[in-house]
């Protein structure tokens, strides 16, 4: 059978700096997220690797967001898990939603 989340938790991630790696740690049971730029036509990058971000990192694995929105796939334990972001923009908000079980 198919779990269904019974809980959401709503972050949000200041990114003050522009490209500069920020962090968000996923809570306990999580099942499924979005994550989105509260400006819009700013560009998102994110990796699951710390380091890994051009302006932060290495630059070599990471990916960027359609339209400053990204959702989870299903089939993943997503509890614990971190996402890095960084914008080319100062003074950026992060919003995310956990959906848990």
């Amino acid at each position: 059978s198919r779990l269904t989340a019974t809980r959401i938790t709503q972050a949000n991630v200041s990114m003050t700096l522009a490209n500069t790696e920020y962090s968000y740690t996923f809570p306990a049971n999580t099942m499924a997220w979005m994550v989105k730029l509260r400006a819009q036509n700013v560009k998102l990058l994110y990796a699951f690797q710390t380091g890994t971000l051009p302006t932060s990192g290495t630059g070599a694995n990471y990916s960027t967001a359609p339209q400053n929105f990204l959702r989870s796939i299903d089939g993943i334990e997503w509890s614990g898990k971190t996402i890095y972001v960084q914008s080319d923009t100062a003074s950026q908000t992060l919003e995310i939603e956990a959906y848990q079980l």
